[in-house]
């Protein structure tokens, strides 16, 4: 317990001096967390947060997609709060790796980066991103996507998921990373996120798209294809 209370305020600390501080917690900065059994990763308003209970359950705290040990999955889920619900994510169409997983996971790099050193991070994350992404570019379906969709739909959306998976686990991570250096580094990075964080939202579609990433750091997708 005492470690988890840790984990929060860590992740609120961090995630407020980089990003701004959530419009839904209360006046006062206070946010309190619910678990409870909800659909749609979450609900936010007024001062409290409302997690799904699975993303606490000892298989999710094991994804090590998501962190290197349970607690940085838990640090993972809490991140979620600025990139998932303070900022909700279009869905950039499919083969996108575009998603709140990629900024959260990137965030959660940053975070174990600060707590745990260069070399832990590098090891954990983004030697792992590396690995699974030159996995998937050597995938079979991804070189010959035409044979994917002769599959029984039951196994095609197997594969498909999986896929997601990695563009969104391994693929968006690195391309931030790229973008980091491509716009100078960490702190203007972290300048440009606290920009969109902030930003003043169109409420007919108050998604951050990936295009609004891109223009917010001067970039193309081309210029972070990692391909």
């Amino acid at each position: 317990q005492a470690n988890a209370v840790q984990a929060v305020r860590q992740v609120v600390e961090y995630c407020t001096e980089h990003y701004g501080p959530l419009s839904f917690a209360s006046e006062g900065g206070s946010l309190k967390l619910i678990q409870a059994r909800v659909t749609g990763g979450g609900y936010a308003a007024n001062g409290c947060s409302l997690l799904d209970e699975q993303d606490f359950t000892a298989q999710n705290l094991s994804d090590p997609e998501k962190g290197a040990v349970p607690g940085e999955v838990f640090i993972h889920e809490l991140v979620h709060q600025w990139w998932g619900l303070g900022n909700m994510f279009d869905t950039a169409g499919a083969g996108s790796p575009w998603s709140a997983e990629g900024l959260t996971v990137y965030t959660t790099y940053r975070i174990v980066k600060e707590l745990y050193g260069d070399d832990y991070a590098q090891k954990h994350y983004v030697n792992q991103w590396r690995a699974e992404v030159e996995d998937y570019y050597l995938n079979f379906y991804i070189r010959h996507p035409e044979y994917l969709q002769k599959l029984p739909e039951a196994e095609r959306l197997r594969i498909e998921n999986d896929l997601a998976y990695v563009r969104w686990y391994s693929e968006m991570p690195l391309m931030l990373l790229k973008a980091e250096e491509l716009v100078g580094g960490e702190e203007a990075m972290d300048s440009i996120l606290h920009g969109l964080f902030n930003r003043e939202l169109d409420w007919s579609y108050p998604y951050l798209t990936y295009q609004e990433f891109l223009d917010a750091c001067g970039l193309t997708e081309e210029d972070l294809s990692l391909a």
